[in-house]
């Protein structure tokens, strides 16, 4: 998240940005307040289902390869089959089309059990898994990941296996959202602990970038969970490991790194350290101006809610400012792809 939307519901952080706008333009306002909470959700998306990019590749590459077949020179009849039916299943996820995708993964998966095919199996149900979490059933989500594990140990992976803490880490996940703490907690543990362990065990110098990246990861996850309990001081904490490892595997500048400045200066803001605030989202806006970010929009309007706070009102209406007129231009160069 950029502020967490349980900020946006408290008035003591949000209402003073709301004046503002109703000052300048009911209308503007109104817009803004919309296109602020559109960009919150587009980062929760992004931050669930980004899959260890930093050694992966894209699933919905320019060649539209299959992970579990990636290295094959050649499939057979079911194995061109099954590849088909995911594509299809994958271009109606990407549509929208929830039913449409759900049928085809269903239809997937039955061929992928007829053949034996352990490797299709685990990824089809991890497509499930994720589209049952992005229209929030979460309880489904659950029941996949669970299933998801067994078949990763029963398939010979180990406990630390890389597969087997991400999974481990999208539970983590998924308990915070079904409101139980205690195992969420646990989860995130478990995945810190088991990546320190692994990377102790390799030496600092073989550490590979997808081990690194998903330390990372779980590192960032558990920060924004520390941060609703609230526990800011360690919030922090891991937002700034898990940037300094981005900084590291990605580059300096990479838009990951920007979300994640942007996430550090939100807690100095709950905090109520508002120079430091200023300070970082002024870097997250620099590295997101580079990249045309999808998210500058919200960093700017996260520094004018600084300046409002410190009755700064015309650097607060300039950012303000900036972030309608970003938010604005995002909007219409979708409308035009859309077209």
């Amino acid at each position: 998240t950029v502020i967490s939307p349980s900020v946006l519901n408290n008035s003591q952080f949000f209402s003073p940005l709301c004046t503002l706008f109703k000052f300048l333009n009911l209308n503007v306002y109104r817009k803004s307040l919309y296109l602020y909470k559109t960009q919150i959700s587009i980062i929760s998306k992004r931050n669930f289902f980004v899959k260890r990019q930093v050694a992966l590749p894209s699933l919905l590459t320019l060649s539209f390869s299959i992970p579990f077949f990636a290295n094959k020179p050649k499939y057979d009849e079911e194995e061109s089959k099954i590849i088909m039916i995911l594509k299809r299943a994958i271009l109606a996820t990407q549509c929208g089309e929830v039913e449409k995708a759900e049928e085809s993964l269903n239809l997937a998966l039955k061929k992928a059990q007829e053949t034996e095919n352990k490797e299709a199996i685990v990824y089809i149900y991890d497509l499930m898994a994720n589209n049952a979490f992005d229209v929030k059933n979460y309880e489904k989500a659950e029941t996949y990941f669970v299933y998801i594990l067994k078949l990763l140990l029963q398939n010979g992976k180990a406990d630390d296996d890389n597969d087997v803490v991400e999974v481990s880490l999208k539970l983590a996940r998924i308990y915070f959202l079904l409101g139980n703490n205690e195992k969420a907690l646990q989860g995130y543990q478990f995945c810190i602990g088991t990546q320190e362990e692994k990377m102790k065990s390799m030496g600092e110098e073989n550490v590979d970038e997808d081990t690194l990246g998903l330390w990372a990861m779980s590192h960032d996850w558990f920060a924004k969970f520390l941060l609703t309990l609230p526990r800011y001081d360690c919030a922090k904490e891991h937002f700034k490991r898990a940037c300094d490892v981005y900084s590291k595997v990605k580059g300096k500048n990479h838009p990951e790194v920007a979300v994640l400045l942007n996430d550090i200066a939100t807690v100095c803001f709950l905090q109520q350290n508002y120079d430091e605030a200023i300070e970082y989202f002024n870097k997250a806006i620099n590295i997101g101006l580079l990249h045309q970010h999808e998210c500058l929009a919200s960093f700017y309007v996260n520094l004018g809610t600084v300046y409002l706070q410190k009755k700064a009102f015309e650097e607060a209406e300039w950012n303000c400012k900036m972030a309608l007129k970003i938010a604005e231009r995002y909007k219409w160069e979708e409308s035009v792809n859309e077209s």
